[in-house]
């Protein structure tokens, strides 16, 4: 019995040994890593991309820096660096044409552009975090280096295109006097010439007229409902309504005839399904029925 247990026991230990020998060491069971590495003159190109944002912008044949080769475990790496330097330079094109647009042009042109540079923004950031765990400690100074350098410019330019706002804005601050005073006056046909200029250049330029013309007088309003009677639906009329109505409830106004001009001009434009103001003039007519009286 003892003979048999030795046999048995010299098995086990033979068998343990065979497995140490086939599995590898700890060591050698986690591959080494590659990580990211960013040449020197790669990271002083970036950074003199985001010192010449405010200089016309310049598509010439991109530089050819040195990074680690593109094998199977640097790709990811490499597909970075070069969505970094796609970034700044389409963030530099942004940003030019967003200084390109003048203040008269359209103010869906300034929003589609303004979010393209505000997107690359955006995207250029996430790229940069998400190749810090990547990026050797070395290089780990000159990444932050130019986390830093962004940040700084984001800033920058971000006073840049507030100021462009602003521009914008007294533009249609101006062009809504004029339309003002020719609703004021009752003369009507130039009055809605001038605000299809406006309409193309302000996000909201109901909030600015309606205050304006109607200021509590029942005239006032019937000025403004004759006026809205006349805007085109494409120029989405929902806003004025949406302002007096609220403007005349505050007033205990919505009542009478005005109250009945504009539950017509609300239905209006529930009925015509025009300018994607449907859904507002739903709401605004509940608002309407639940305060006029």
């Amino acid at each position: 019995m003892s003979a048999w247990s030795g046999v048995a026991g010299c098995r086990c230990v033979l068998l343990l040994f065979v497995v140490a020998c086939t599995l590898p060491s700890g060591i050698e069971s986690i591959p080494s890593r590659r990580q990211c590495f960013i040449a020197r003159d790669e990271l002083s190109s970036l950074i003199e991309l985001l010192n010449n944002m405010e200089e016309p912008y310049d598509n010439s044949g991109s530089e050819d820096f040195d990074t680690l080769e593109d094998d199977a475990n640097t790709l990811s790496c490499s597909n970075k660096l070069e969505k970094i330097r796609k970034s700044v330079k389409q963030l530099h094109q942004n940003y030019q044409n967003l200084k390109e647009i003048r203040e008269n042009d359209p103010i869906s042109e300034y929003r589609i552009v303004k979010y393209r540079y505000e997107s690359k923004l955006r995207d250029l950031n996430q790229t940069l975090s998400e190749l810090v765990p990547q990026v050797s400690n070395q290089n780990l100074t000159a990444l932050n280096q130019l986390r830093r350098k962004v940040k700084e410019v984001e800033l920058k330019l971000a006073k840049s295109v507030r100021s462009l706002q602003s521009q914008r804005e007294q533009t249609a601050l101006a062009l809504s006097e004029t339309v003002i005073q020719k609703i004021r006056i009752g003369s009507l046909d130039p009055a809605i010439a001038e605000f299809k200029n406006l309409a193309l250049r302000s996000e909201d330029p109901f909030r600015i007229i309606v205050p304006k013309v109607y200021r509590g007088a029942d005239n006032e309003a019937d000025r403004m409902i004759k006026f809205l009677e006349k805007v085109d639906f494409n120029d989405r009329p929902i806003g004025g309504y949406e302002v007096l109505v609220d403007r005349m409830i505050t007033d205990d106004k919505l009542r009478g005839d005005n109250a009945v001009r504009i539950l017509k001009g609300i239905q209006a434009i529930i009925m015509a399904r025009v300018g994607g103001q449907h859904e507002r003039a739903v709401a605004l007519l509940k608002r309407f029925r639940v305060n006029a009286h």
